[in-house]
């Protein structure tokens, strides 16, 4: 049986495969009301159980907040399957991945509280 967050990680998941857009996992967390957790872990781990419970769902739709996946991982695999642009990092077994700000979603929400935060400034 899925956990409460893993559901609501779920009709997030959801709402990602609808609109066609990606999202970092702490927007993700936010919407489906929990914390990330430190390095996305929380978030992460209730992925491993939204793939296996609801494996029709892109979970590789959520991203980490930084951009930077292991370059041959599954998340990589998946992304380039899809079509998306990933940039090797020289550095090591890391990649960047590269979107169009128009790729990530961006809730109600959050882009209010971005214009609050960038009229602060």
């Amino acid at each position: 049986m899925a956990s409460a967050r893993a559901t609501a990680l779920a009709e997030v998941l959801w709402e990602l495969k609808r609109a066609d857009r990606f999202a970092t996992c702490s927007a993700v967390a936010r919407r489906a009301g929990f914390a990330p957790g430190p390095d996305g872990r929380i978030v992460r781990s209730s992925l491993e159980v939204v793939r296996q419970e609801w494996p029709h769902l892109q979970w590789w739709r959520v991203l980490p907040d930084d951009g930077r996946i292991e370059h041959t991982g599954s998340l990589a695999v998946q992304l380039r399957e899809y079509g998306v642009t990933l940039e090797a990092d020289p550095n090591g077994p890391y990649a960047h991945v590269i979107l169009d700000e128009r790729s990530l979603m961006v809730w109600s929400s959050e882009a209010a509280a971005v214009a609050v935060e960038t009229a602060k400034v």
